[in-house]
């Protein structure tokens, strides 16, 4: 039987210190993921310089995961000011790669609150018709 329906798909977004704040805590970001969906690569990038007062580290999560987009352990030791677009491609083995319900974008800052800056982020991914 060959299965049919699967459609690649982005989803973009964005965190703006202005609109969302900085402080440490998860901040649901208002895009959602749907059901069914499998996730191949995400991408974040400054739109403008991010900025702490101390040593911030950011990572985005699905609903209830905090850091299985993007691990913050990639920004450690790092300044968050300006980097290049950077992005992780998902593996079967190291990251949840599926949705099983309808889950929303969130961004997990620990370590120190930002004090300015844009990000904007982008989720590929296949919505499954099963």
């Amino acid at each position: 039987m060959k299965l049919t329906g699967f459609s690649n798909k982005n989803l973009y977004g964005d965190w703006n210190f202005a609109n969302d704040g900085g402080a440490v805590s998860t901040i649901s970001l208002g895009v959602f993921l749907p059901q069914n969906s499998v996730l191949n690569r995400f991408w974040v990038k400054p739109v403008t310089a991010v900025t702490s007062g101390g040593s911030a580290l950011i990572s985005f999560g699905l609903t209830g995961v905090s850091d299985n987009l993007f691990p913050g352990l990639l920004f450690s030791g790092f300044q968050i000011l300006n980097f290049p677009l950077v992005g992780v491609n998902f593996s079967q083995d190291t990251f949840e790669t599926s949705t099983t319900t309808m889950q929303q974008v969130q961004m997990t800052i620990s370590g120190a609150a930002l004090t300015g800056g844009r990000l904007i982020f982008c989720v590929n991914y296949d919505e499954c018709p099963i």
